[in-house]
């Protein structure tokens, strides 16, 4: 099952990179799904930045949107259908961990911007 979920996950992503990149300028180029990591959360947790709940946003094209559209914004995080944008302190608080298990399995984040 995992697998599948994986699988789907991963599919949905490359048919939406090319659409994420031409949302806004400021955006990473999608092309490709380099800068998109599933199943995982930044390093630092709540201590990699300012993190900013995206109410209207809960798909990842939208989460994405809104972080490209903030010019402080490094990072879209999103973790089941609730967005937030992360303005980070550091690349290394803010690189994405990769994690295991069910609680993870619909956690997903996006480098927009890399951090300063």
């Amino acid at each position: 099952m995992k697998t599948i979920t994986f699988q789907i996950i991963y599919i949905l992503l490359l048919g939406c990179s090319s659409a994420i990149s031409d949302l806004h300028p400021a955006c990473i180029d999608f092309s490709s799904t380099n800068n998109i990591y599933p199943q995982s959360t930044p390093y630092g947790n709540l201590s990699a930045g300012t993190y900013k709940k995206i109410s209207d946003a809960v798909t990842f094209p939208d989460c994405v949107q809104a972080c490209c559209e903030d010019n402080k914004c490094n990072i879209a995080f999103l973790h089941n259908t609730i967005c937030f944008t992360l303005h980070c302190h550091s690349y290394k608080l803010c690189k994405p961990l990769k994690r295991k298990g069910k609680k993870y399995q619909n956690s997903l984040v996006v480098i927009v911007r890399m951090p300063g």
